[in-house]
């Protein structure tokens, strides 16, 4: 289910910046309102998971991601493979996201100053998530398509994430082929929904 045109519109014109802030918002605020203060335990974990995943899912290039993550090896997959391994890797990267958010949810948003040109297609917008004296820096790749700004990789605290995936999938790849780097994907996803 697609957004209608003029929420599409909206959304495709949002700038960077505002997009990251608004997304890094809504899954703060939904991250503290399924907390019990009281205690700090989530009500509802898998719940919490499935809202922040509709939230920041529209605003991700997880094909592009997927090529990215496979490097060499996505010419070396079946059409079929590389529709799987994208399906099974954009099952991860929400789990990890989600994750991440839930982690960090005591912490707060700190967004870097940002600067971009009208011509522009690539950017990467900063922010630190901060609590007493941990500060986490985050670098969110995006590019800009025909249906808005996208997410294309994460960088926390110096470490991408496309990067550190492109090195475990290769290493798998060399192990047990394609088919066994996706029946790893399908395994992690598993063992995340218990």
């Amino acid at each position: 289910m697609g957004a209608s045109p003029p929420v599409a519109e909206a959304v495709k014109d949002v700038q960077p910046d505002a997009l990251v802030r608004s997304i890094t918002e809504e899954v703060m605020r939904l991250t503290v309102e399924a907390t019990v203060k009281s205690t700090g335990e989530l009500k509802d974990h898998k719940k919490l998971i499935r809202d922040v995943q509709l939230i920041v899912e529209p605003h991700f290039d997880f094909a592009r991601m997927t090529r990215l993550a496979l490097g060499v090896h996505w010419r070396k997959a079946t059409v079929k493979q590389q529709e799987e391994l994208t399906a099974e890797f954009r099952t991860l990267l929400l789990n990890t996201y989600s994750g991440i958010f839930i982690i960090l949810r005591a912490h707060t948003p700190e967004f870097k100053p940002f600067r971009m040109t009208p011509k522009d297609t690539d950017v990467t917008v900063r922010l630190e998530l901060k609590k007493k004296a941990q500060v986490i820096k985050f670098g969110v790749s995006m590019e800009k398509t025909s249906a808005g700004w996208k997410v294309y990789n994460i960088v926390v605290d110096g470490v991408s994430l496309v990067s550190t995936y492109r090195e475990t999938f290769s290493a798998k790849v060399k192990e047990s082929g394609i088919d066994g780097l996706i029946a790893e994907l399908s395994k992690k996803n598993q063992e995340f929904l218990k």
